[in-house]
């Protein structure tokens, strides 16, 4: 967009979280979330669109391989508005769903919207998830297909007085990240824990041996 509407932003956005007189991937959501007019039309929504394509192009081959990067749940924390209704704060101020990677210098209030916003995206991205799992089970997968779950980092939601990550020590809420897998030679152990450290780069040689 040539000309984004910079006042509409101003007025719309915290300038805290959206400067709109400094040009940066801030600014351009902002001007992004102007086309999502719909559900389906931000970024979670069309990945798991997508997704679906392949699955429903390839499920019935062999020898496959799908990595779902979702990027949510992921700061900025825009979710579709029947998530955030199950999270309203009562805020009424500008929109704050994006805070800095730095010390907390926000008020309760404002702290309290952050933190709905990422908790309703979080609601989102387990919807769009449980329609995942809902199509295995439709067409019948589990005995056949690997899945296998996790991220890449944690997130400071004002813990320890801070927001983000990288700024900050690895605290247990940045670094104790999910790994879940679903084997379909070893559902005899499913439910099974393990205490052993593994790190995201054990992922690709794992995935090479299954």
């Amino acid at each position: 967009m040539v000309a984004p509407p910079l006042d509409m932003i101003a007025e719309k956005f915290d300038q805290r979280h959206y400067n709109v007189k400094k040009p940066s991937k801030r600014l351009q959501h902002a001007i992004n979330r102007t086309e999502m007019q719909q559900e389906q039309d931000m970024p979670g929504p069309r990945c798991f669109a997508s997704a679906f394509d392949f699955l429903d192009r390839n499920r019935m081959a062999d020898n496959w391989f799908l990595m779902l990067e979702c990027f949510d749940p992921h700061e900025p924390f825009h979710a579709a508005d029947r998530f955030k209704e199950l999270y309203a704060t009562g805020y009424q101020g500008s929109i704050l769903d994006w805070p800095h990677y730095d010390r907390v210098a926000e008020n309760p209030e404002e702290m309290t919207e952050i933190r709905a916003n990422y908790a309703a995206l979080v609601a989102m991205c387990n919807d769009y998830f449980g329609k995942l799992l809902d199509y295995m089970d439709e067409h019948h997968m589990w005995d056949d297909t690997c899945v296998v779950l996790s991220t890449d980092h944690g997130f400071l939601l004002s813990e320890h007085g801070w927001w983000g990550k990288i700024r900050m020590p690895y605290y247990e809420e940045i670094s104790h990240i999910p790994l879940m897998i679903h084997h379909p030679d070893f559902k005899n152990r499913a439910g099974e824990h393990r205490l052993s450290l593994t790190q995201t780069g054990d992922l690709m040689p794992t995935f090479l041996d299954f």
